[in-house]
């Protein structure tokens, strides 16, 4: 799903200040459930807050729930004027292609959001940014977490993303929740499924 958004509903934090983007132009984001969720934006390359414009920093949409991204992608016209195309990503899609998951074991017969918290408390992460929601908060969402038992075949190297989409193809089916740094597995976004699945 792509949305286009009015450019003041930007910022870009630096380290000293926050810089509204009013000059953007294109500005949209797309959430494809299960998959990426990203910011893509041009700016004119004359504008006085382009230059803040680096990989990694922050950008938020004041209005998806003030849902942050970080600059991935920065590309310029092959002419090197006018206009800066931006992409960015979710914190939860940034900064998990960081960390490679080493090894994740056989598993049979487990809840398929104890092993998606498995991924995300792996000891070896080094100052890992994600909470994952308990069962009540997912609850308290209105969502159902998918606590479906599952047998899951060992996995190595690979990033926690990829991980996931693991589980869930072992479940058959469920969503990942991103808001932020907060995440969860759910059997939906939104109002639990009218089917019942057991």
């Amino acid at each position: 799903m792509e949305n286009y958004i009015n450019a003041d509903a930007l910022q870009l934090f630096t380290e000293s200040s926050v810089h509204i983007l009013e000059n953007a132009t294109n500005v949209r984001y797309t959430h494809t459930i299960n998959d990426t969720y990203k910011l893509d934006f041009d700016i004119p390359a004359n504008d006085n807050k382009a230059r803040f414009i680096n990989p990694y920093k922050t950008v938020v949409y004041c209005g998806q729930n003030n849902q942050l991204y970080k600059v991935w992608e920065i590309n310029k016209n092959k002419d090197n004027t006018a206009i800066i195309s931006v992409t960015a990503l979710s914190l939860y899609h940034a900064d998990q292609q960081i960390h490679v998951v080493r090894i994740l074991d056989n598993a049979m017969g487990v809840s398929a959001i104890e092993q998606f918290r498995t991924i995300f408390t792996d000891p070896a992460w080094d100052d890992n940014p994600f909470t994952v929601l308990s069962n009540t908060q997912i609850q308290a969402l209105g969502m159902t977490p998918l606590t479906r038992l599952i047998d899951f075949w060992e996995i190595s190297k690979i990033n926690p993303d990829d991980a996931v989409k693991k589980i869930i193809e072992s479940a058959g089916y469920g969503e990942i929740y991103i808001d932020n740094y907060n995440v969860a597995l759910v059997e939906q976004i939104g109002s639990p499924k009218m089917s019942s699945r057991r």
